[in-house]
Formats: C-alpha cells, sequence, structure tokens
C-alpha cells in the first residue's frame, strides 16, 4: 500500500530526531507526537488499506478472530492516552476505536476519558518496534511530482497523443459541487449546457499570467453568479486568462470548450472523465472517495482496463496503486466512478496531473507534459 510505503520512508528521520533533542523536552515531545501519529497509522494502514476499509470483518481478515479483538483493545486503549497530547487526529483516532470496540462487545467505558500520556520511554519502545515491521515493507516508486499551472489544450502537443480522439461527452450524474477552470482569449465565448434550469452558480476570473504563477482564489475576481434563468450560461471573455466556474447541484449536459475539473480541489463528482498520463510514468495513486466505499475503473490509452476496483472483481479502497503498461504512457486514460450513492465522491491522483475532462480532446495538461 503507498501510505505504508511512503510511511516507511518517514521511519528512520523519526527514529533519529529525537535523540539530538534530548535534553530539549520541548521539542523531543513535539518529535514524540510525530512518532506517535507514524505509530498509529502504521497500525491502522494495514487493516485500512490493506483490506480495503478498516471495519470489524477487515480487522478480523487482519489479525484472525480473537487477534482482532486483542488488538482493537490494545489500541483503543492507547488512543485513549492520546486525547491530551494535541497528537495529530488523536481524538478521531480514539472514536474509531471506540466504535470498534463497542462493535465487537468490549468495554469501552474508560476510553473517552483523557489518560495518562505516554512517556518518551513508551513512545520510544513502539515506535520501534513498528519501525522494525516497517523495514519490510517494499518501497514502490511513485514520484509526488509538482505540475506547472500553466495548461494547454490537448491539440497543441506535436504529436499524436494516444487516446485523445474525440468522444462524445457522457453526462455525469448530478454534483453536489464541482469547480470547473477553461483557458479563454478575449472575445471567446464558451456555453455550457446545464441539464436543467435553476443551478446555482459562481463564475471567477483570473489573469493569465496570475493563474499561472501559481495565484489562488484570493486572487480572482467575481464577474457573475446566481441562479441560471435557463440551462445554458455562456461565458464571454473580456480578457486572455483562466474562467472559474463553481456550480452547486446541477448536471453539465455540454461543454465544447477545453477544460479542467480540479480532482483535487473538493470535487463531488461521479462519472465518466479522462485523464494524462504524461510520457515515462511508471505507475501512479489513484485517491478516490465515496460513502458506502469507492467503486473505481481505470482505462488505459488504448481502452484495456487496468483497474477494476468494483464490489464484483475486488473490494474498493480508498488508495490504489496502477501500474502503467508498457507503451500506454504518454496518453489519455479514463477513469469511471466513485460512483457515490449521496455525491459526495471524489478523485485524486499522485504521479499524474490531477486535472480531470468530460471528453478526451478537450482535456487540458500541464504545458511541460507534452513538449
Amino acid at each position: 500500500p503507498a501510505a505504508r510505503t511512503a510511511l516507511a520512508r518517514l521511519a528512520n528521520p523519526l527514529g533519529g530526531a529525537a535523540w539530538p533533542q534530548r535534553h530539549h523536552l520541548v521539542l523531543r515531545d513535539r518529535v514524540d507526537r510525530l512518532r506517535m501519529y507514524a505509530h498509529f497509522l502504521n497500525n491502522f494502514l494495514q487493516v485500512r488499506e490493506g483490506s480495503g476499509g478498516g471495519d470489524i470483518a477487515d480487522w478480523k481478515k487482519t489479525y484472525g478472530e480473537e487477534g482482532a479483538i486483542k488488538r482493537i483493545e490494545e489500541l483503543g486503549t492507547w488512543t485513549a492516552r492520546l486525547i491530551d497530547t494535541h497528537m495529530v487526529h488523536g481524538w478521531a483516532f480514539n472514536r474509531y476505536f471506540l466504535r470498534r470496540g463497542n462493535d465487537v462487545g468490549l468495554d469501552t467505558s474508560t476510553w473517552s476519558r483523557a489518560g495518562q500520556i505516554p512517556t518518551h520511554e513508551e513512545v520510544e519502545e513502539r515506535f520501534q518496534a513498528g519501525s522494525k515491521a516497517l523495514s519490510e515493507v517494499k518501497a514502490l516508486e511513485v514520484p509526488s511530482t509538482i505540475f506547472s499551472r500553466r495548461l494547454v489544450p490537448l491539440s497543441s502537443a506535436r504529436v499524436r497523443i494516444p487516446g485523445s480522439e474525440p468522444a462524445g461527452m457522457q453526462p455525469p450524474d448530478s454534483f453536489r459541487k464541482a469547480t470547473l477552470e477553461l483557458f479563454a482569449r478575449a472575445g471567446e465565448k464558451a456555453p455550457v449546457f446545464f441539464a436543467s434550469t435553476g443551478t446555482v452558480y459562481d463564475l471567477l476570473f483570473t489573469p493569465q499570467d496570475v493563474y499561472e504563477d501559481g495565484g489562488g482564489s484570493q486572487y480572482s475576481m467575481r464577474i457573475a453568479s446566481g441562479n441560471l434563468s435557463g440551462d445554458t450560461l455562456v461565458i464571454e471573455a473580456e480578457a486572455d486568462g483562466y474562467y472559474t466556474l463553481r456550480w452547486n447541484d446541477g448536471t453539465l449536459k455540454k461543454l465544447d470548450h477545453p477544460h479542467v475539473l480540479h480532482a483535487g480541489a473538493s470535487q463531488y463528482v461521479s462519472g465518466t472523465f479522462y485523464f494524462f498520463v504524461p510520457k515515462g510514468t511508471e505507475r501512479f495513486i489513484i485517491n478516490a472517495g465515496a460513502h458506502g466505499g469507492p467503486t473505481i475503473k481505470i482505462y488505459d490509452s488504448a481502452g484495456k482496463i487496468v483497474l477494476d476496483a468494483t464490489p464484483a472483481v475486488e473490494k474498493p479502497q480508498s488508495r490504489s496503486v496502477v501500474e502503467v503498461p508498457r507503451g500506454r504512457d504518454g496518453g489519455v486514460w479514463k477513469v469511471v466512478g466513485p460512483n457515490c450513492i449521496n455525491r459526495t465522491g471524489s478523485i485524486s491522483f499522485i504521479g499524474v496531473p490531477s486535472y480531470l475532462a468530460f471528453s478526451p480532446h478537450l482535456l487540458m495538461v500541464p504545458q511541460e507534459t507534452i513538449r
């Protein structure tokens, strides 16, 4: 699992960080909080990512019937001692084990009370034991590449991009919330068609140089907002730049202008989308979230399925490492999902640009990935 691989890389730096601060108790305590967090993640991720969920069945699958109950009791009691440490997610972890403990009939009456904060020696012992287990985790190299915001249409590529052939847009499920961005020159018009009237929207503008240099929403100007009286919003560009359209509870029916949906920007989405896998990519990570567990299908640039994380095939996971078949890099791939029943699904990537589009030929990508 990718997250435990990343955690394994941190084991040695965290292991040696406490010794230089042994006489500076405040700094040593800060290091210990990080090590307690790493200790918990090491145990938690073995179950949550190894089996895909983190419910009682997953714990029993990992540790066996009796071992699961014993492990939940041990970690539940331990997290009660973390409540007053200000450790990241300490309270949330405690609630997680409180629920699991109740599910298996354990006495959890004391788990909600802040216990004695672990000593440095206890943290050291637990961390070293966990580090030994992490040393056996096989590393999968998935570079956390930072891509630029200089977006260009795939049609501007100097060579043919596999998988970028025009394809009809498949109207997605109604979005609870979405953010779409497109680049337009002064005088251009980009009509956006919705399936119904009354969609609540905001339209913002960011100058090209500001956007591409990394300027955030604080540098954007709202140029329109409200409820659509009809089913069409025409974006009329008054200047060169990026136009951001945000809307709630609406289904996009048609869009013929190059665009991107920011996969990692709180998208509450579900449907059929396209993304770009740059040349030289060996593997990447997809993070998917959905109420009840995400269901994801990914197709490579040749239309071959490379990940089928649906209940009929394998238990859906929140994070999956996708191996790129030889010759399938440098092309447009398709993702279907996460099929969330309450429209709170999300998708993001590590190792490839986190930009989605409704149609392959309309996808915009970071300029450096195709030139």
